[in-house]
């Protein structure tokens, strides 16, 4: 991701981007990509990308969508809770 410096997972974080814009009967001069912002905690690193956790179940066992997704650390006043 050239030379980014990547959270190490379990670490909170903030990530700029562009996002992707569609444009119906525009001329393809005014359709940018629109820049954004997203926060969360870092939950898989891979060579071309990351993931990030922006909102989660508090019980972990109630959430349908992904039952074994790894266990996020939360941080308050710099330290991990566990």
């Amino acid at each position: 991701m050239g030379g980014m410096r990547i959270p190490e997972t379990g670490n909170r974080c903030r990530v700029l981007w562009d996002d992707i814009v569609g444009g119906i009967s525009e001329p393809l001069s005014r359709i940018v990509p629109c820049a954004c912002w997203t926060e969360g905690v870092v939950v898989r690193v891979e060579k071309n990308f990351i993931v990030l956790a922006t909102s989660q179940f508090i019980e972990e066992s109630k959430d349908p969508s992904a039952p074994n997704l790894p266990k996020l650390l939360s941080k308050k006043n710099g330290e991990r809770l566990t």
